[in-house]
């Protein structure tokens, strides 16, 4: 078997973006193969084609634009996107190519070109050296790894349908919590009536204000000074209910364009794809225009309605206000209505949703765990084969 660098065999072709383009699928017309159906399959967009690179069922695509450089998958018949390109290379297996660029997906993902928008390093992909045995043996090759794979990638199928599996049961379990399903025994306990719960309006119960964003951004008047500035990005990344620091700060003069918050402040993001998640900031911070505070609320009760908005969450991002921008105002959210139980009943709310939460997130981290080592051993198999040892 000879090693020979892939650029001596490797050529690609940059897709390209139509000027036309329909949501329905007109006569003559293609599927547009961009980024979102490379990935997922799906449809969206169709083109007729003119000056476009076509694509059959089965050719390999790479991207070369984004986050995702140096991805690779099987093409849907069509026309490629202008972040795609389509790679072939000649004395080499369709599917041996393939594969063999899919086992360098994290060395060229980590080593893309470009300050801005992130380019595949066409360069370092050609750079990359393998063996090259004959076409029937390379046939073998790509049969063993799909054997392989294919036990895997089964394996890998039931993790994720656990993990879809966990999301359904955290709602219901909130669903049951908030329903006064857990505390039916301790209100029996106490002589309480589920009749003790009272509806109200979250405005009846605090005051809902909104943070403020110095502008322009990035502007050394007013950002990184020593006073804590809170973005959404810091609240949706934190996984527990409290969060305790901010990656971004403001100056004086910043903090008289926004709004400063004490400790144990309910925040909740409230604009983006990413509104409706909530948590509890645990010192003095600032916020910016994309997060909610509410004022006022008893300290008791602080982790009762962090669940109850974790709650919330899927029927906030439900609500159209008729911007490209997902976005809720203070009135929406201080309209929103709670059955609110009695201080200590809340606690033993809180108590046993945490306590079943605990168990879904032990059997969620050996999920992601299991994930891990899943890749790591497809990496593994990828890695076997092409230095000729499977």
């Amino acid at each position: 078997m000879e090693l020979v660098e892939l650029g001596s065999l490797l050529t690609i072709t940059k897709g390209k973006k139509p000027a036309i383009f329909s949501k329905e699928k007109l006569i003559g017309y293609m599927p547009y193969v961009d980024i979102q159906a490379f990935e997922t399959g799906k449809i969206d967009s169709y083109t007729n084609g003119e000056k476009c690179l076509p694509c059959e069922d089965g050719d390999i695509l790479i991207v070369c634009d984004g986050s995702r450089s140096g991805l690779v998958g099987r093409a849907i018949r069509g026309y490629v996107g202008s972040t795609l390109a389509k790679i072939s290379a000649n004395e080499l297996d369709d599917l041996y190519l393939f594969y063999f660029v899919q086992s360098k997906y994290t060395l060229l993902n980590t080593n893309k070109k470009g300050t801005g928008t992130p380019h595949l390093n066409q360069e370092l992909l050609k750079q990359q050296r393998l063996l090259v045995p004959p076409l029937f043996e390379q046939r073998c090759i790509v049969s063993r790894i799909e054997e392989l794979l294919s036990s895997l990638d089964e394996g890998v199928k039931t993790l994720l349908k656990i993990k879809e599996q966990l999301k359904i049961y955290r709602q219901a379990v909130l669903k049951d919590a908030f329903e006064g399903k857990f505390t039916e025994k301790w209100r029996n306990n106490n002589a309480i009536s589920i009749s003790s719960w009272k509806e109200k309006r979250i405005f009846d119960l605090c005051e809902v204000v909104r943070g403020g964003s110095p502008r322009p951004a990035k502007d050394p008047r007013f950002y990184g000074g020593n006073i804590p500035f809170m973005k959404v990005a810091d609240i949706t990344k934190n996984k527990t209910p409290f969060i305790s620091s901010t990656e971004f700060s403001i100056t004086e003069l910043g903090l008289k364009k926004t709004r400063k918050v004490g400790p144990n402040t309910l925040l909740l993001t409230n604009s983006g794809a990413t509104l409706g998640v909530p948590t509890i900031c645990t010192f003095e911070t600032t916020f910016n225009d994309g997060i909610a505070a509410f004022l006022g609320l008893d300290p008791r009760s602080l982790l009762f309605f962090y669940y109850f908005w974790t709650f919330k969450t899927s029927d906030l991002r439900a609500i159209n206000m008729g911007a490209a921008q997902p976005n809720l105002n203070t009135e929406i959210i201080g309209n929103v209505k709670i059955s609110l139980p009695t201080i200590p009943e809340q606690q033993e709310i809180v108590s046993e949703i945490e306590r079943r939460l605990s168990i879904c997130t032990s059997i969620n981290q050996t999920v992601e765990t299991t994930l891990q080592q899943a890749e790591a051993i497809r990496q593994s198999i990828l890695k076997q084969a092409f230095v000729g040892r499977l």
